[in-house]
């Protein structure tokens, strides 16, 4: 039931634990659970009269100067773990009764996941007081200051991800098992088209948020519905790095798996001070048979260490007209170090005042696993908008580009055309394989 009932009927389930609970757990996890909804309930709906919307937290300079209620104490925003103590005391007390534990925990993990909660919002603020704080500091000890960093998780190196989605739950599913097995602290997924309740669910975790980019959101940002889809990514990456508290984000796609043989964190902490991003370099799916029990994947020529001769070996068709061998992009994704003044996530890099960061490395120990076409029918599907809008689009480019190459296999050969060019490039041919593997067995890697 948990997975088709709306939240308020969870709610209202968990009250009646409250009141006609079997044993002693039951109702006091009923009791706690329905005053935390309650008081909900009076201070969110109050909240909206300030003209914010749920998911917006309050500007750090709004701050009014005024006794609390009681006399109460103000909650301290870098050092204060109350709401999570709460939430934390709630899950280990449900957790000693079977019965109550699965309903307690769902609505626990829905709670933490809606970015409309004062839990959420209470997590963005503390990285915008200690960026504050860095700034002030670096700006008095120095006229002409580094960009400030927040120092809160200096050793650490945590890191997460951010994504502008607009898949099924099947298809996003994978994308965040994986990067929660790597290690990543956080998944900031954008929802570009809604999921049913049910899917959101089924997406629910603690270390996940899910922002669902509707007329609403938008209109909560100040900015209206971005015709683009490059840029609503953009905006949206940007949108999570500003308010993140980890010390590493990194901005990538559902069909793009972070890939590294070391941990990860490892890897971080060996960059560079004066270095503020990574550039992971990507590698392509080569596709095979549905029967296949593991993915492969092709790196670059340059990459791989091999002379560009290698592509027009490979692929005697088309090989000339592909960049470095991919039909998807070559640049790679970037994850950058948070905390950087006036930063702003591109599709592929990262901007600091309007240009691109130029003190950042290749990566070399991470790869971006790119499941740009898993098969023939997805890479068709997807056709027509990479032609009009997507990576194939035409930019005006001296040189035959893909988007070109497809349509003359289009004019030349029907709908089937591109095929050729997929069969050539992307199919697991035995020749191909065995020329891959003994560059990737070799010294060049």
């Amino acid at each position: 039931m948990l997975q088709y009932l709306d939240p308020r009927w969870l709610a209202s389930a968990i009250t009646t634990f409250g009141n006609h609970g079997q044993t002693e757990v039951q109702r006091r996890v009923g009791h706690s659970m329905s005053a935390l909804f309650a008081a909900m309930k009076l201070y969110e709906p109050e909240r909206l009269y300030s003209g914010f919307t749920p998911d917006n937290a309050f500007k750090l300079k709004r701050l009014a100067s005024a006794p609390l209620p009681l006399n109460m104490d103000r909650y301290a925003l870098v050092s204060g773990g109350l709401y999570v103590n709460m939430l934390g005391r709630l899950w280990l007390d449900a957790k000693k009764d079977d019965v109550i534990a699965p309903l307690a925990h769902h609505l626990l993990n829905l709670i933490n996941a809606d970015p409309g909660t004062v839990f959420r919002r209470f997590n963005t603020l503390p990285g915008r007081k200690l960026r504050r704080r860095a700034q002030k500091q670096s700006a008095n000890g120095d006229p002409d200051p580094e960009p400030a960093r927040t120092p809160a998780k200096a050793k650490s190196h945590s890191w997460g991800i951010v994504s502008t989605i607009k898949a099924s739950a099947t298809q996003i599913e994978p994308f965040i098992v994986h990067h929660l097995h790597l290690g990543a602290e956080m998944i900031d997924i954008y929802l570009d088209a809604p999921l049913p309740n049910a899917d959101l669910a089924r997406l629910t975790h603690q270390k996940v948020k899910i922002t669902n980019c509707d007329r609403a959101y938008w209109e909560a940002t100040g900015n209206p519905v971005m015709e683009k889809h490059q840029q609503r990514q953009a905006f949206n990456a940007t949108h999570a790095y500003r308010s993140s508290t980890l010390d590493w984000l990194a901005h990538i796609d559902c069909d793009e798996f972070i890939f590294s043989e070391a941990n990860i964190i490892s890897t971080l902490s060996t960059v560079p001070h004066t270095d503020d991003a990574l550039i992971i370099p990507p590698a392509e799916e080569i596709i095979q048979s549905s029967d296949a029990t593991d993915l492969l994947f092709r790196r670059t020529y340059f990459n791989a260490g091999c002379d560009k001769a290698i592509i027009d070996a490979l692929y005697p068709t088309f090989g000339t007209y592909l960049r470095f061998g991919f039909i998807s992009h070559t640049i790679g994704k970037t994850i950058a170090r948070c905390g950087l003044e006036d930063v702003r996530f591109g599709v592929h890099l990262l901007k600091q005042r309007g240009v691109e960061v130029k003190n950042t490395q290749r990566a070399d120990h991470i790869t971006l696993l790119h499941r740009h076409a898993p098969d023939w029918d997805r890479f068709a599907q997807h056709l027509d908008f990479r032609l009009s809008k997507g990576s194939y689009r035409d930019r005006g480019q001296a040189r035959l580009g893909l988007g070109d190459i497809i349509d003359i296999l289009k004019d030349e050969h029907g709908a089937d055309g591109p095929c050729k060019l997929f069969d050539e490039v992307c199919a697991a041919r035995p020749e191909v394989l065995k020329v891959l593997e003994g560059h990737a067995n070799s010294d060049s890697g």
